[in-house]
């Protein structure tokens, strides 16, 4: 197991210019693996390092070099006269890996044997037998470092340090294990409420005997929040192994309607298809029992970059009278584009570049929109469909 991490470790070190990895080695006996590890991160650049011990952690590599039907020498890495860290190798004191072991036990709180992951001072471990962690659990931690501190020191030292320097990732690494020892000020909010009997909605999770989500909502029962958050939940719970619950939080007294308005979400927890097999057009929002005497408006509510526009419709969405129509009112509408937009500015002077003509487009079609800088802020908006550019 312990290989298994350090490996997918090494890879992601690899693909991330975020971290950077270091190896205690927690066991009573190292071998071959252990020395030429820790050999190459003395010893090695650490281009050079990632991809030598990328390579003597695979399971069959491995094997082989502790039986013998493989050499430290038969390696090829740019860069390294393999005879000579091999002599490295052989020079390493059993000191080392002793200080390795004392600094598990009594500093990380690992037993002997045991297989851990420290991040910024966060420990996550020690792992269970069998258990391992792989390159995506590693990308995750790093994503959960970087949102909780990592991006405000990046900042901060491009501000007030030199990157440059030697020991700049040693200073990251003190300054984010201060920041992690904090206690978090955001704490896990529980509702509890005694007589929930009527007064509770609750939806149970499909699948009880799984890990479930837990979802609350505090609604004010003929609020326009209402109205929006209720179709989303439904989806969810279809989508997510969910235990919901809904607190209905009505105001005492209205004065006036307070809601004057009809209102649906379109959205569906999965592509729809027909008997054959074939795509439905789309999802879709029904109208029903809705007063006929009103002059009624059909509108949408969409993320401001989506340019939504009817593109079928018999009579006038903005002057609605039910009483005089017979069949009711259909309309199709379409996500014409995903409006792409920014601001730029001159890296030397910081004014805007009013006039830099971009283009948007891939690889096989490199132009396929183009749009010009404005003076204003130096604003710039592309118009675009969803996929990769």
């Amino acid at each position: 197991e312990g290989r298994a991490t350090a490996l997918a470790a090494v890879k992601f070190v690899k693909s991330s210019n975020q971290m950077r990895v270091a190896f205690v080695h927690n066991t009573d006996n190292p071998g071959l693996i252990s020395k030429a590890v820790e050999a190459a991160v003395h010893h090695m650049e650490p281009a050079a390092a990632a991809t030598f011990i990328g390579k003597i952690l695979k399971e069959d590599t491995a094997l082989k070099l502790e039986a013998g039907s493989k050499k430290i020498v038969d390696y090829d890495i740019p860069g390294v006269e393999m005879a000579q860290f091999q002599q490295q190798m052989q020079e390493l004191s059993e000191d080392t890996f002793k200080v390795h072991r004392l600094y598990a036990g009594k500093t990380l709180k690992v037993n002997l044997g045991e297989c851990a992951v420290i991040t910024n001072g966060r420990k996550v471990g020690p792992l269970a037998p069998g258990e391992e962690l792989t390159s995506n659990d590693f990308e995750l931690l790093e994503k959960l470092m970087m949102s909780q501190y990592g991006d405000k020191l990046v900042q901060a030292f491009h501000n007030h340090l030199d990157v440059n320097r030697e020991d700049i990732s040693n200073i990251a690494l003190v300054a984010g294990g201060l920041l992690t020892s904090r206690t978090s000020a955001k704490a896990r909010q529980e509702l509890a409420y005694r007589s929930d009997d009527h007064s509770v909605i609750k939806i149970e999770p499909r699948f009880p005997d799984r890990p479930a989500f837990d979802l609350v909502a505090i609604v004010d029962p003929i609020s326009r929040g209402a109205q929006k958050i209720t179709p989303v939940l439904l989806v969810l719970q279809k989508v997510l192994n969910a235990r919901i619950r809904v607190f209905l939080n009505p105001t005492e007294k209205h004065s006036d309607m307070p809601n004057k308005s009809y209102f649906r979400v379109v959205l569906e927890p999965s592509l729809q298809f027909n008997e054959q097999g074939e795509l439905l057009p789309g999802p879709r929002a029904a109208f029903h029992n809705i007063p006929e005497q009103p002059i009624l408006t059909l509108n949408y509510h969409v993320p401001d970059n989506w340019l939504v526009e009817p593109v079928k419709s018999i009579y006038d969405l903005d002057n609605i009278k039910l009483e005089s129509i017979d069949t009711g009112v259909t309309s199709e509408w379409e996500l014409g584009a995903l409006l792409l937009e920014g601001h730029c500015f001159e890296a030397g002077s910081g004014n805007p570049p009013r006039g830099l003509q971009l283009n948007l487009g891939t690889r096989a079609s490199p132009n396929m929109t183009d749009t010009i800088v404005m003076a204003n802020l130096g604003y710039f908006q592309l118009k675009a469909d969803p996929g990769v550019w």
